[in-house]
């Protein structure tokens, strides 16, 4: 059996990401019904919970993008993930003691949350070829849209039976299962990957030996059409000399 190509793990991981944030982004959502009845929040405090984590996503965008050209996209993404992760487990024990270890919680969520969409596309721009990036950049940003139509199904079915705090603990641990697999199969480049081929780094960056015959064939090519015209030009008849 042919093994996927590493620049497709890096695409699924990275859709991954994605979907794992759109999950630990919407839990609190679903949730915030049953912990507002069980902890007596009024509507301006669920307003206030809700928007905290808007706020720290909104920080950590463009610092997120620095981040990972500076570091590297492999850590920046796996601790952005692990954090958010980190956070989504102790938001249920945060609850019991203050209504502000919750809103703090949630805001932290966001910042480490906002770097991974910047970080996705730093390493969609070094893994892939100009040939399949258009497509497959949209297949790892696509885990977004697949986390909000799935989040909201699975989050409400575990807070039906298992209750509100398992829906925390359930994201986080599809969280932490991801940056395991990310620890094994993450790299910031092809150059720094242990199990890439040769062949397939030439293929990401443009292999030598294909620009060369491309080259070669173009320069054919336009000579070709360069004799042609002269020698078009040389049977036509010249009208006043006819």
């Amino acid at each position: 059996m042919a093994e996927l190509p590493r620049r497709f793990v890096i695409v699924i991981m990275c859709f991954g990401s994605m979907f794992i944030t759109y999950l630990l982004r919407i839990n609190l959502s679903v949730g915030i019904i049953s912990m507002s009845k069980q902890l007596n929040w009024t509507d301006q405090t669920k307003g206030i919970v809700l928007s905290a984590f808007f706020y720290g996503y909104l920080l950590s965008q463009f610092p997120g993008g620095w981040l990972a050209k500076k570091y590297g996209g492999k850590i920046v993404l796996g601790i952005g993930v692990l954090s958010c992760a980190g956070f989504t487990f102790l938001l249920p024990i945060f609850a019991e003691v203050h209504i502000a270890w919750v809103i703090g919680c949630r805001f932290f969520t966001g910042l480490t949350a906002g770097v991974i969409f910047p970080t996705v596309m730093g390493l969609m721009g070094l893994w892939l070829p100009q040939s399949e990036k258009g497509r497959l950049t949209a297949l790892a940003s696509s885990g977004s849209t697949v986390g909000s139509a799935l989040g909201m199904s699975l989050t409400s079915y575990v807070t039906d039976y298992l209750g509100w705090q398992a829906s925390f603990y359930f994201s986080a641990g599809v969280a932490l299962s991801w940056c395991l697999f990310w620890q094994e199969h993450g790299a910031d480049r092809p150059e720094t990957h242990k199990r890439i081929s040769e062949s397939e780094k030439e293929w990401i960056r443009g292999s030598p030996t294909s620009l060369k015959e491309s080259t070669e064939h173009s320069s054919v090519y336009n000579n070709n059409n360069n004799n042609n015209n002269n020698n078009n030009n040389n049977n036509e008849p010249v009208p006043w000399s006819a």
